[in-house]
């Protein structure tokens, strides 16, 4: 069982292609005589406890995020060395995977899903983002190991990405390649960098930081006033049914003016009266869709994905 590497694309082709090749120079470079500590660390445990490690961390498939002015082949790549007049995103790096491919196993076929998104709505990018994480690993199953490359494309796409990860628990790595100037026309490794990932500053994983959403603090401060307007006592003392572990002051302190500067309270400094803003009622609103997204998933159990797909999920062999 091979990874998926989840990946944004924008207009450079190097930052799916550099990482592709980087990975797969690793894998060469693992089933040689003593090959680099941090080569073995990157790789070991892919598969999970249940799998072979053989051949671990090899790529099965690429899923890449990007705008439907790319994935129809309508924008073109930026230049790179060897092409100062490159045709569009998407041939221009498909091409390139199928030489770093032919290079190291020309029998081998791997999938390549191409996946529109509108990147002007973060709210659409992500709940799309979930819904293609579920269906290739199910909620409460292993299903397909999941790396994200959050090199290329959108913020808003590797931010969804990250969302992701952060929120499911169902991407094994997010890495990142140097967009450094003096790499950035590259479509593969350069011949300069050692192969020692984490180390050569080129190839770098970041440590997996798992959060959740905060119902109990935040959120819940701001449910409470989106029935009433409360002062911060009779907010307080409703507050504390769910958590006691803060005294007035210290919830004043911790919450109260955190909310406030972040616009989503206001607070009548005569009668200490809090009230939620127009701010806060949309931060409610995209709390109750990440939970619906990201802690509903049979919404996305759904025998109808492919079908329903179809108008923006593209997939081809390589």
């Amino acid at each position: 069982m091979g990874v998926y590497h989840f990946m944004g694309v924008g207009r450079s082709v190097g930052a799916v292609t550099c990482a592709v090749d980087y990975i797969e120079k690793a894998l060469q470079m693992s089933t040689k005589p003593n090959p680099p500590e941090s080569i073995q660390r990157l790789l070991k445990n892919s598969g999970g406890i249940n799998h072979s490690e053989k051949n671990a961390g090899s790529i099965e498939a690429l899923v890449l995020f990007s705008s439907p002015e790319v994935v129809e082949r309508k924008l073109a790549a930026f230049d790179y060395i060897g092409n100062a007049s490159p045709c569009d995103v998407r041939t221009e790096i498909e091409q390139a995977l199928v030489k770093i491919w032919k290079s190291f196993d020309p029998k081998e076929k791997r999938k390549v899903y191409w996946c529109k998104l509108n990147i002007n709505n973060f709210q659409e990018c992500l709940q799309r983002v979930i819904r293609v994480t579920y269906h290739f690993s199910a909620p409460n199953r292993q299903g397909k190991e999941i790396w994200c490359n959050l090199t290329g494309g959108a913020n808003v796409i590797n931010l969804a990405l990250m969302s992701m990860a952060q929120l499911t628990n169902k991407s094994s790595k997010q890495y990142i390649i140097t967009q450094g100037k003096e790499y950035e026309k590259f479509i593969n490794v350069p011949n300069a960098i050692a192969m020692n990932p984490n180390i050569d500053s080129y190839f770098n994983v970041f440590p997996f930081i798992q959060t959740s959403i905060d119902q109990i603090n935040v959120y819940k401060i701001l449910e409470l006033l989106k029935e009433n307007p409360l002062t911060t006592n009779d907010l307080y003392s409703r507050y504390k049914n769910f958590n006691d572990n803060l005294d007035l002051r210290s919830f004043t302190q911790v919450h109260m003016t955190k909310i406030y500067g972040q616009g989503y309270t206001n607070r009548d400094r005569q009668t200490d009266i809090n009230s939620i803003t127009r701010e806060g009622l949309d931060f409610l609103e995209q709390m109750d869709n990440l939970i619906i997204d990201c802690h509903m998933p049979s919404l996305y159990d759904d025998p109808n994905f492919d079908e329903d797909s179809k108008t923006w999920l593209d997939q081809s062999t390589i």
